[in-house]
């Protein structure tokens, strides 16, 4: 859904875009317009959808609309910015950037109203056109200059269902710490098997060096003994006749 596709740090923006939307907030978002069409008639048509296939865009970025030739026609009071542009979008931003240019277009962003309808006047003494503009005190100025009422006015915060807030910074510096920490335990476990198989290795190799000291002790008394027996004291076999030679 359009509202799981953002998030925005501001809570007044997140208040005021999300009622802006809050027609779209609850509007699925498919791939192909096959799979809209097979959602539209399994929820018959009560589940508002939008296929990525059936946007059109204008490619590129315009400036604001004070803005010509890259140089400011005025110098604005407010802090005008384009509202889509303070969404963090959670997977495939470049989807998410043609549905909210589709459905938010040039919508501005400013701090309160007061500055808003100065601005759009100033646009339109340049000969330019304004869009919608929103406020951060929960107003909308519309492209058409209309103002007040009802229907311009959001409702209080906690009747707003809002695009939600990234994580904190902290959070994404402790996933590192915690991914270099698994690092360095892999390591040192790594480092602490090579250690015991190198003690067993000369364990084994020790084991091996007595064992050839004991046999090779072994063969040099059995020499030592041969070495000491004469040639006369190696008799034949009793009982066996020999036949020497004439």
């Amino acid at each position: 859904m359009v509202g799981h596709l953002a998030h925005i740090s501001d809570d007044n923006a997140a208040w005021v875009i999300s009622w802006h939307l809050a027609g779209n907030m609850d509007c699925v978002i498919t791939k192909t317009t096959a799979e809209a069409q097979k959602i539209f008639h399994s929820e018959r048509g009560r589940q508002q959808v939008m296929a990525l296939d059936n946007i059109y865009v204008n490619p590129g970025n315009r400036p604001l609309p004070h803005i010509k030739n890259g140089l400011e026609l005025f110098s604005p009071v407010g802090n005008p910015l384009y509202a889509r542009n303070l969404l963090i979008y959670t997977t495939e931003e470049e989807s998410c950037e043609r549905v909210f240019k589709n459905i938010l277009g040039n919508t501005i962003l400013m701090d309160d109203i007061e500055s808003a309808t100065n601005y759009r006047k100033a646009v339109i003494e340049k000969g330019n056109y304004c869009p919608t503009i929103l406020t951060l005190d929960g107003n909308r100025l519309g492209a058409s200059g209309n103002l007040g009422g009802a229907q311009n006015k959001a409702p209080h915060k906690d009747m707003v269902k809002k695009f939600g807030a990234p994580l904190p910074q902290r959070y994404y510096e402790l996933q590192q710490e915690i991914e270099l920490l698994i690092q360095y335990r892999s390591a040192l476990e790594k480092k602490e098997d090579a250690e015991d198989e190198r003690k067993n290795t000369i364990l084994t190799l020790s084991e091996i060096q007595q064992e050839m000291d004991e046999t090779k002790a072994e063969l040099q008394e059995i020499e030592r003994r041969l070495g000491k027996r004469r040639p006369e004291d190696i008799s034949e076999p009793s009982g066996l006749m020999i036949k020497r030679p004439r």
